[in-house]
């Protein structure tokens, strides 16, 4: 599958927007009978909703997308840049799930100087990690 396709698809469909098959091909400068195949490809493997030519991925399949141009091999910190932060903490929570590490997502506790929230606590027998996604 394209990789461009994908990353493309991460960028423009950010904030919940929808994009047609006609801009996306725009953006991808390409014809947008080339990249049929590759829509409905996204689509049967539930990475995207494509229907009568537009677009549109919700919150899981914009994470889904992201962890499989990684296992890909497309840059990590690339593809990460076109997740919202609330996407980037899902995706960071299955990164450190798929390792055998614990998470917590959310911690939240008292200092003397107020309430402090740790966003992922991570751990397995030999680390912990604490994360501001």
């Amino acid at each position: 599958m394209h990789a461009g396709l994908q990353i493309k698809l991460l960028e423009l469909t950010r904030d919940g927007r929808v994009v047609s098959l006609n801009e996306l091909a725009r953006g991808l400068q390409a014809a947008p009978a080339t990249l049929i195949k590759q829509a409905e490809d996204l689509r049967s493997k539930g990475l995207a909703n494509y229907h009568h030519g537009r677009f549109n991925l919700d919150t899981r399949q914009r994470v889904m997308l992201a962890k499989e141009l990684i296992h890909t091999g497309r840059d990590p910190q690339k593809v990460s840049r076109f997740l919202e932060w609330q996407e980037f903490e899902h995706f960071a929570v299955l990164a450190f799930e798929g390792n055998g590490f614990g998470v917590v997502k959310h911690l939240v506790f008292k200092t003397r100087s107020g309430r402090r929230e740790i966003d992922i606590l991570a751990w397995n027998d030999t680390f912990l990690f604490t994360g501001d996604c």
